[in-house]
Order: structure tokens, then C-alpha cells, then sequence
């Protein structure tokens, strides 16, 4: 079901909604200072507190206790059938920020993780498939670590023949000279081929498995209605 605000608001309340609506650091010692209170505010009440508590701590960077806040949200939600607050879902929204938050801690394999499971509920949410994107992106990009070493030698020998290239020897033997540049031309464009080359290669294979990923979400997700509406 959809939160709803209750008529009567207790005096606790109204002091946190005067406090203006991205003053994090007020609204962290507040909700601080008060947690024994809030903890005993009727539900809807608490709720929004602990939900504007947990985006504070998403605010300000303090994620490993937002994960933990989102979670005691979710658990909520769920045991008292809360779907929506303030016009967002309230599952997606709370899976999107652990998500967000573990990829802030660089802890990529549990963000893919919780966005694969987000874009299961809704394979059309665009914030999370950008998301999982950019994590398999960078997940992907400590595998370029060996081209990158093949790519830093070729630089060198391209620096090498470079050298090589002012002994005043080679004044005296032009054709030296030229098979020098050009075998420094050719090292210092395969560095780069092979930097610019595996970067695009990996760029297309995370897009084409995201992009797929999405389609067979989808086509389960329309599996699931067609059998609802049986």
C-alpha cells in the first residue's frame, strides 16, 4: 500500500520538519540525538525520519551505515506493506541506493549484484541499468591490466628508438635513420591501437551484455503478467 501521513504529528516531528530538507549534518545530529524517541514515533512518523536519516547519510558519504539504515527500511516497508512514499517505490528506491552506496565503497561485484536483482523488478529502470554500466565497466577495466603492460612496452621501444635516433652515427647512414622512425612511428601507434582498442572492445561487450541482460528481463517480467492475466 501507499504511505500515508496521519493527521496528528507529534511535537518531536514537527521540530524535524523544520529543519530545512538538505541540511544533513543538522538532521544527522538531530536524528542522533533523538533515536530512542523516534524509535518509539507511530509508524508513519518514523518511517520518514528514518528515510530522511538514511538519505542524510547517503548525502554526506557515510555509506556503511546507510547500508544498514536501508536495510532497517526495507524491513519496514515490508512488514507493514509500505510500497510507495512520496510517489517512489520504496523497494526499488532503497535497492538503488545500496547499490550506489557499495559502488562508492568499491565494492563492485555486490553492487552488480543488487542492481541485476533492482532491474529483475523493473527491467525498465533507466538509473540502474546506466548504474550496472558503469560497474561492469569498471570491473572490466582490471582486465586491461595486460594490455596495458604490452602497450607500456611498445611505448618504450618507441621511446628507445627515439634515442637512438640523435647518435650522430645515423648522420652518416640515412636508411638507418628512416627504418628508426619508422619503427618507432609503428611502436608508439600500436601502444596506443592496443590501449584505445581494448578499451572500445570492452566498452561494446558491457554494453551488449547489459543490453541483453535487460532484454531477458523483460521478457520475463512479461511472462509473469501474461500468467497473472490468465
Amino acid at each position: 500500500m501507499p504511505y500515508r501521513n496521519s493527521t496528528y504529528h507529534s511535537q518531536l516531528y514537527r521540530r524535524y520538519r523544520e529543519i530545512p530538507e538538505k541540511a544533513y549534518q543538522t538532521l544527522l545530529r538531530f536524528f542522533r540525538e533523538h533515536e530512542e524517541e523516534i524509535a518509539g514515533l507511530e509508524l508513519t512518523e518514523r518511517f520518514e525520519l528514518l528515510f530522511a536519516y538514511a538519505e542524510a547519510l547517503f548525502g554526506v558519504g557515510a555509506y556503511e551505515e546507510h547500508l544498514q539504515r536501508v536495510e532497517e527500511i526495507i524491513e519496514l516497508a515490508f512488514h507493514h506493506n509500505i510500497e510507495e512514499y512520496r510517489g517512489r517505490d520504496v523497494l526499488e528506491h532503497c535497492l538503488l541506493r545500496k547499490a550506489a552506496a557499495f559502488f562508492h565503497l568499491h565494492q563492485l561485484e555486490r553492487s552488480e549484484y543488487v542492481l541485476r536483482e533492482l532491474l529483475r523488478i523493473n527491467p525498465h529502470h533507466p538509473t540502474a541499468a546506466y548504474l550496472l554500466e558503469r560497474c561492469l565497466r569498471r570491473q572490466r577495466a582490471r582486465r586491461l591490466l595486460g594490455i596495458k603492460a604490452y602497450a607500456l612496452a611498445f611505448f618504450l621501444l618507441s621511446g628507445l628508438f627515439s634515442l637512438l635516433m640523435v647518435l650522430p652515427a645515423l648522420r652518416h647512414h640515412p636508411q638507418w635513420f628512416l627504418r628508426l622512425e619508422q619503427a618507432r612511428n609503428a611502436f608508439f601507434l600500436l601502444g596506443w591501437g592496443l590501449l584505445g582498442g581494448g578499451w572500445l572492445h570492452m566498452r561494446w561487450r558491457v554494453r551488449r551484455e547489459v543490453r541483453e541482460f535487460l532484454q531477458s528481463a523483460r521478457r520475463r517480467k512479461t511472462r509473469e503478467r501474461e500468467r497473472q492475466n490468465a
